[in-house]
């Protein structure tokens, strides 16, 4: 196998990835999302399509909660306490996510059609 490179960060990148992460950390912009936007125009679909689609939905984020559990288990006796926090809450925003599409669900199933 030929021999390994290993790069390091240097003076000037540590200090412009400090500045990148105070920046991310104080980010006071909403982040944009294609759902709410799909959300605001839920009447342009038929009762079955929205439910269906918000099915579909909820099992790809429960697909992507099992995989971040699962690395969470896997390497949590090595892993830094920052990256258990990010997988934490990457979790638990993904669980709050299933309980707001379950919620919209049953505004739906409650209109008229």
């Amino acid at each position: 196998m030929p021999e390994r490179k290993v790069y390091h960060i240097t003076a000037r990148g540590k200090k412009r990835l400090g500045e990148l992460v105070e920046m991310a950390l104080n980010e006071q912009k909403m982040p944009e999302d294609s759902f709410i936007v799909g959300v605001a125009f839920l009447q342009g679909l038929s009762k079955e399509k929205i439910l269906d689609a918000l099915s579909k939905k909820k099992g790809q984020l429960r697909k992507v909660i099992e995989r971040i559990e699962k690395i969470y288990q896997e390497g949590c006796c090595k892993m830094p306490y920052n990256w258990k926090f990010i997988l934490k809450k990457g979790i638990y925003h993904l669980k709050v996510e299933m309980k707001h599409l379950d919620e919209l669900a049953r505004l739906v199933k409650r209109q008229k059609a």
